[in-house]
């Protein structure tokens, strides 16, 4: 900012932007606040008139999409300005009267192009059921890719593909759920209400992106004893042996993971049914099917007897512990595999893989994190913490709070402690997990930071804390590979030169601990990373 004109120099970033709102500011000046760090300023430049058009072009990939959105919105007719300008000013109250004169018949083609390109998905709602969009601007939204949840099951990309899909349906329907929330609310009751409803509309939402729709949709081809049912009571009706095989083809496409885990187990469940769902996304589905082919007394367990059997009994037989390492519950799965690594170790000893005539890669494993956080204001505290439980921040209620969740940046990222070590022969591909039945301790490791651990030592009592702080922390989980070291042709393996680094994260009700690794002169390569089992927690603490 040291390049601005002296009329601009000693602002304040409030006097900055009411400057901001002139015509008259110079395409300079704009170009130097282009760069400001503050979204709001930048935002500001992105829909000034005079900003040359090398800035408005770095702006549209700007990292805000408010930002972002102000690079389409200059595009505008001036008649849209006012709105424009409410809309910036307070977008929680004023995107009503946005999507309003959104909404009218006669905003044309060109016009809702422009909206098209929004970050709101309310806005893309509306121009996904105006009837000027064009196919260009539909055909952009049908690509639309975002996992933020907006109703139960529904992201905001599966929200807007219904809204194209609900198009063809009569004005009756099309109407329904039309204000600025993401419920089903209005068409759920309607098609669970009418009796006679036309085969095309229900065609129409057999289709939905929905679970709930579909589910309405398959209720009215069940017979009249089953038609009324909810999840937990067709579970309960699934266990008779004698459900009909139609049943269980219908129920087979349920929203719900459970329903079809029962229809997945059932002796009457047609072999093309079972086909479909060998395909399921539900991981669950799939090892139903897995445990379909176990040997007798295995296959009447369920996933906790399972994993009790994989944990006490010392002699499953190698052909059940196959099929149960290709399990997607990673708690079966690992143990299987688990077994299967400590039978092969009892004839594999790390001399045969550590063979100094060969390459070797030392894989670091296990749970890990990626870490963010960021400081926020104590009424935006004081509001999320109404909601906070021990392990549960909703993420909805912290965006509706008025949080950007999207805006905090991972500050730290890898593996818990203590990590998995893995060592390959490149060559042999053997491998030998060194820490199956060693520590790292015993294993010659160097450790330090927050070490040895203890099992709290953190003040979680927040009540009593006199820090003005307060935080907002983003936890993402993962498991599989962190990263490796390599081992030379001639070089001697060396667990001593192996420095593990532990760092304590308090995160309110939640603690992690994280570990940072070198090798001799080796940095960890993050480039091999392999991980999996994302899930994202957030906590609050001061």
């Amino acid at each position: 900012m040291t390049k601005l004109p002296s009329s601009w120099n000693n602002l304040s970033d409030e006097e900055k932007l009411e400057n901001l709102k002139r015509k008259n500011v110079p395409s300079n000046v704009l170009k130097i606040l282009a760069k400001s760090s503050n979204w709001e300023i930048r935002k500001a430049v992105a829909i000034h008139k005079n900003s040359p058009e090398e800035v408005i072009e770095e702006l549209s990939n700007d990292e805000d999409i408010d930002v972002r959105d102000s690079t389409e919105f200059r595009r505008l007719p001036s008649e849209w300005n006012q709105v424009i300008e409410n809309y910036q000013s307070d977008i929680g109250k004023t995107v009503q009267e946005l999507v309003d004169k959104l909404k009218e018949d006669h905003v044309t083609a060109d016009i809702l192009e422009i909206f098209a390109k929004s970050s709101n998905w309310k806005i893309l709602k509306v121009v996904a059921l105006h009837k000027n969009s064009s196919e260009k601007v539909l055909q952009q939204l049908l690509a639309y890719d975002d996992d933020d949840h907006v109703a139960t099951g529904t992201t905001t990309a599966d929200y807007i593909k219904d809204s194209i899909l609900y198009r063809t349906l009569p004005s009756e329907w099309r109407n329904l759920d039309s204000f600025l929330n993401g419920t089903y609310e209005e068409k759920l009751k309607k098609l669970n209400s009418e009796e006679d409803i036309s085969p095309d509309v229900l065609e129409v939402f057999a289709k939905s992106n929905n679970g709930e729709i579909r589910d309405a949709v398959l209720r009215r081809r069940l017979p009249v004893e089953w038609s009324n049912f909810d999840s937990w009571e067709s579970e309960k009706k699934i266990e008779d042996e004698n459900t009909p095989s139609f049943v269980l083809e219908i129920l087979s496409q349920s929203s719900d993971s459970n329903v079809r885990c029962d229809v997945a187990a059932h002796k009457n469940t047609p072999e093309e049914v079972l086909q479909k769902l060998s395909e399921d996304e539900n991981g669950n589905v799939r090892d139903t099917l897995l445990i379909r082919q176990l040997p007798n007394d295995w296959d009447k367990l369920d996933f906790f007897d399972i994993l009790e059997k994989l944990e006490e009994d010392d002699n499953i037989p190698d052909n059940v512990l196959a099929l149960l390492s290709e399990f997607n519950r990673s708690e079966i799965c690992d143990a299987a595999k688990e077994i299967i690594q400590s039978s092969a170790n009892k004839d594999l000893t790390i001399s045969k893989v550590d063979d100094p005539k060969s390459k070797r890669i030392l894989y670091i494993k296990g749970g890990g994190f990626d870490w963010s956080n960021e400081y926020i204001d104590e009424d935006l505290y004081n509001q999320l913490y109404e909601e906070y439980s021990e392990t549960y921040l909703d993420e909805d209620f912290i965006e509706e709070a008025g949080f950007d969740c999207e805006s905090i940046d991972c500050e730290d990222s890898g593996p818990s402690f203590p990590p998995e070590l893995v060592l390959v022969n490149e060559d042999s591909l053997e491998e030998i997990n060194l820490t199956f039945n060693k520590s790292l301790e015993e294993l010659g490791v160097k450790i330090s930071g927050d070490y040895p651990i203890k099992e709290d030592s953190s003040d979680r009592n927040e009540d009593s804390s006199t820090s003005k702080d307060y935080r907002i922390h983003r936890v993402e989980r993962f498991g599989g590979v962190w990263g490796a070291f390599y081992i030379e042709k001639g070089e001697i393996f060396d667990l001593s030169k192996l420095s593990i680094s532990v760092e304590r994260k308090n995160c309110g009700n939640l603690q992690i601990d994280m570990c940072f690794l070198s090798y001799a002169d080796q940095e960890l390569d993050q480039d091999v990373c392999d991980l999996g089992g994302k899930y994202i927690e957030w906590h609050l603490s001061k």
